[in-house]
């Protein structure tokens, strides 16, 4: 079974990571979870991205921090 991972990378906290069922699901979490004060940077996927199952990427501000989804497999 296919999982949806929203990992959340912001420099003021812990990684912060969530599973989902679906792709829709983990992507609006991901957005959910940038300050309202930023604006939203989504990044094109690099082939190598995609190769490690990376479906969405963006970044905001101005210090690195970003959310992705990447697909995993449920064991």
């Amino acid at each position: 079974m296919e999982i949806y991972i929203a990992i959340c990378l912001d420099r003021h906290i812990d990684e912060d990571i969530h599973v989902f069922t679906t792709p829709e699901n983990a992507i609006a979490y991901a957005k959910d979870q940038i300050p309202d004060r930023y604006e939203i940077d989504e990044q094109e996927l690099t082939e190598e991205m995609k190769r490690e199952g990376w479906i969405y990427y963006a970044k905001y501000g101005t210090e690195g921090d970003s959310v992705r989804v990447e697909v995993g497999q449920l064991n």
